[in-house]
């Protein structure tokens, strides 16, 4: 009788196990992957964005022709001609919450250089920039000085 019962418990189990690995993590999955497909149009409008900054950034000389170099705050200006700072800061953190990073999880859990935290450091710059006209009143943040 024991061992009647003990079958019986057993393939209950299984079936337990076979119906939650067709059904529950099935249909799981699918709504993961729904989910990811609703950020595709988000993260192409922000990989845009971010592509243009870059972009400008590539085809900037190091140094003008007389030969100084260009200033950190020059290479923003000719960013800014084509993304703003807050936009770029947007498309940053976007990135970050929908990117999954080399370990597999997405930067927004303990990703390592780009989170929303780089974000508001570009918002800052931005602000700082706006603020000073040729001489900064402040000093520029840490992770902008030269």
């Amino acid at each position: 009788m024991r061992h009647l019962e003990t079958a019986t418990v057993d393939d209950a189990l299984d079936l337990l196990h076979a119906l939650m690995a067709t059904k529950l993590l099935v249909k799981a999955e699918r709504m993961g992957n729904d989910a990811k497909l609703k950020a595709l149009p988000q993260l192409r409008k922000a990989a845009k964005k971010v592509a243009a900054a870059v972009d400008v950034l590539m085809t900037t000389p190091p140094a003008t022709d007389t030969g100084e170099l260009v200033s950190v705050v020059d290479a923003w200006s000719a960013i800014e001609q084509v993304v703003q700072r807050e936009q770029l800061a947007e498309a940053l953190a976007t990135i970050a919450s929908v990117v999954p990073d080399i370990e597999g999880t997405t930067m927004r859990n303990g990703g390592p250089s780009w989170s929303p935290a780089t974000a508001r450091c570009v918002a800052l710059s931005a602000s700082w920039s706006r603020s000073s006209t040729s001489a900064p009143s402040k000093p520029a943040p840490p992770s902008f000085r030269p």
